[in-house]
């Protein structure tokens, strides 16, 4: 299969952990809005509801140090990322390391990249 991959972490707060993970991984999913289409008067031709995604599957996994989830510490997140377009995932990189987001490594088939600060 052919897919370009890169893995992410980033410090987030404690606090906020959960709501990053389902902002991010909610971002990247599939959603629907209307297509509004008008002729050169203004009319409405059509308006079917249409499909929205950014093409990417993103999983975010909440980083824990410790010996049990009771006892653990949140350390940060760790996002992963694969899609079909080696354009898409670079893009996603470059928008999360803006954000302060670290590449740890990505995958785009014949060149792997690895960072060993992980």
């Amino acid at each position: 299969m052919k897919f370009y991959e890169a893995l992410l972490t980033v410090d987030v707060e404690p606090e906020f952990a959960e709501a990053y993970k389902k902002a991010i991984e909610g971002e990247n999913d599939r959603y629907f809005t209307e297509n509004p289409i008008y002729d050169k008067e203004g009319k409405l031709i059509s308006n079917e509801i249409k499909p929205v995604w950014s093409g990417n599957y993103v999983n975010v996994e909440i980083i824990r140090v410790g010996t049990s989830i009771e006892y653990s510490i949140i350390n940060g997140l760790k996002i992963s990322v694969v899609s079909r377009t080696k354009t898409n995932v670079e893009e996603f990189i470059k928008q999360y390391e803006r954000e302060g987001a670290m590449l740890i490594m990505k995958n785009y088939g014949n060149v792997v990249y690895e960072n060993s600060a992980e």
